[in-house]
Protein backbone atom coordinates (compact mmCIF):
# COMPACT_ATOMS: atom_id res chain seq x y z
CA UNK A 1 0.00 0.00 0.00
CA UNK A 2 2.68 2.27 0.52
CA UNK A 3 4.26 1.61 -2.37
CA UNK A 4 1.02 2.71 -3.73
CA UNK A 5 0.86 6.38 -2.29
CA UNK A 6 4.56 7.02 -3.67
CA UNK A 7 2.86 6.05 -7.20
CA UNK A 8 -0.21 8.22 -6.51
CA UNK A 9 2.30 11.33 -5.88
CA UNK A 10 5.46 10.62 -8.46
CA UNK A 11 2.29 10.17 -11.30
CA UNK A 12 0.57 13.42 -9.71
CA UNK A 13 4.26 15.27 -10.07
CA UNK A 14 5.35 13.70 -12.83
CA UNK A 15 2.12 14.57 -14.74
CA UNK A 16 2.48 18.58 -14.66
CA UNK A 17 5.45 17.79 -16.91
CA UNK A 18 4.37 15.01 -19.29
CA UNK A 19 1.13 14.57 -19.74
CA UNK A 20 -2.06 15.99 -20.51
CA UNK A 21 -3.90 19.33 -19.30
CA UNK A 22 -2.00 19.92 -16.28
CA UNK A 23 1.30 20.03 -18.45
CA UNK A 24 3.50 22.68 -18.10
CA UNK A 25 3.66 25.10 -20.56
CA UNK A 26 5.72 23.15 -24.08
CA UNK A 27 8.53 25.06 -26.04
CA UNK A 28 7.70 25.67 -29.53
CA UNK A 29 8.94 22.44 -31.47
CA UNK A 30 9.21 20.23 -28.42
CA UNK A 31 8.12 16.29 -29.04
CA UNK A 32 4.99 17.14 -27.36
CA UNK A 33 4.26 19.93 -29.85
CA UNK A 34 5.42 18.12 -32.81
CA UNK A 35 3.27 15.19 -31.84
CA UNK A 36 0.01 16.77 -30.95
CA UNK A 37 0.08 18.51 -34.78
CA UNK A 38 0.40 15.99 -36.35
CA UNK A 39 -2.79 13.52 -34.90
CA UNK A 40 -6.25 14.15 -34.48
CA UNK A 41 -8.06 11.46 -31.94
CA UNK A 42 -11.87 10.44 -32.42
CA UNK A 43 -14.04 11.22 -29.99
CA UNK A 44 -15.08 7.69 -29.32
CA UNK A 45 -11.25 6.59 -28.65
CA UNK A 46 -10.87 9.75 -26.36
CA UNK A 47 -14.20 8.14 -24.57
CA UNK A 48 -13.04 5.05 -24.43
CA UNK A 49 -9.34 6.27 -23.07
CA UNK A 50 -11.21 7.97 -20.70
CA UNK A 51 -12.80 5.45 -19.26
CA UNK A 52 -9.79 3.00 -19.01
CA UNK A 53 -8.30 5.51 -16.69
CA UNK A 54 -10.94 7.18 -14.78
CA UNK A 55 -12.45 4.19 -14.15
CA UNK A 56 -9.51 2.14 -12.77
CA UNK A 57 -7.46 3.24 -9.67
CA UNK A 58 -4.27 1.87 -11.21
CA UNK A 59 -3.98 1.12 -15.26
CA UNK A 60 -0.89 0.48 -17.61
CA UNK A 61 -1.55 0.84 -21.28
CA UNK A 62 1.65 -1.26 -22.18
CA UNK A 63 2.32 -3.49 -25.31
CA UNK A 64 1.52 -7.06 -24.00
CA UNK A 65 -0.21 -7.87 -20.96
CA UNK A 66 1.06 -8.02 -17.45
CA UNK A 67 1.15 -12.03 -17.87
CA UNK A 68 2.86 -12.08 -21.00
CA UNK A 69 4.96 -8.24 -21.96
CA UNK A 70 5.41 -8.12 -25.72
CA UNK A 71 8.67 -5.48 -24.91
CA UNK A 72 11.45 -4.50 -22.29
CA UNK A 73 9.65 -1.39 -21.08
CA UNK A 74 6.86 -3.09 -20.73
CA UNK A 75 8.01 -6.24 -19.05
CA UNK A 76 9.94 -3.51 -16.47
CA UNK A 77 6.89 -1.48 -15.89
CA UNK A 78 5.15 -5.49 -14.71
CA UNK A 79 8.39 -6.17 -12.70
CA UNK A 80 8.30 -3.43 -11.38
CA UNK A 81 4.56 -3.66 -9.63
CA UNK A 82 5.46 -6.99 -9.03
CA UNK A 83 8.73 -6.14 -6.66
CA UNK A 84 5.94 -3.80 -4.60
CA UNK A 85 3.26 -6.65 -4.20
CA UNK A 86 1.00 -5.63 -6.93
CA UNK A 87 0.14 -9.27 -8.83
CA UNK A 88 0.19 -9.29 -12.53
CA UNK A 89 -2.55 -10.72 -12.37
CA UNK A 90 -4.47 -7.74 -10.72
CA UNK A 91 -3.07 -5.04 -12.74
CA UNK A 92 -5.47 -3.88 -15.19
CA UNK A 93 -4.14 -3.22 -18.24
CA UNK A 94 -4.45 -2.80 -22.44
CA UNK A 95 -2.50 -4.19 -24.89
CA UNK A 96 -1.81 -1.39 -27.53
CA UNK A 97 -0.77 -4.10 -30.35
CA UNK A 98 -4.80 -5.39 -30.39
CA UNK A 99 -5.64 -1.89 -31.34
CA UNK A 100 -4.07 0.52 -33.59
CA UNK A 101 -6.50 3.44 -32.77
CA UNK A 102 -6.12 3.31 -29.29
CA UNK A 103 -2.23 2.83 -29.58
CA UNK A 104 -2.21 5.70 -31.17
CA UNK A 105 -4.79 7.59 -29.17
CA UNK A 106 -3.04 7.33 -26.24
CA UNK A 107 0.17 8.85 -27.19
CA UNK A 108 -1.66 11.96 -28.24
CA UNK A 109 -4.08 11.80 -24.92
CA UNK A 110 -0.96 11.94 -23.04
CA UNK A 111 0.80 14.26 -24.72
CA UNK A 112 3.77 11.86 -24.40
CA UNK A 113 4.95 9.52 -27.64
CA UNK A 114 5.94 6.34 -26.05
CA UNK A 115 4.25 3.13 -24.63
CA UNK A 116 3.98 1.86 -21.90
CA UNK A 117 2.05 4.68 -20.25
CA UNK A 118 1.13 3.90 -16.46
CA UNK A 119 -2.34 6.17 -14.77
CA UNK A 120 -3.23 6.18 -11.22
CA UNK A 121 -6.06 7.86 -10.73
CA UNK A 122 -6.56 9.25 -13.85
CA UNK A 123 -3.22 10.78 -14.08
CA UNK A 124 -0.64 9.89 -16.52
CA UNK A 125 2.47 9.04 -14.48
CA UNK A 126 5.03 7.63 -16.73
Amino acid sequence: MNFLRHAVHRATSLASVRCGAASVPRQSGSIGTLWKRSMSISPEVEKTIEEMVNNNKLFVFMKGTPEAPMCGFSRVVVTIFDAHGIDPLDLKSFNVLSDQDIREGIKEYSEWPTIPQVYVNGVCGW
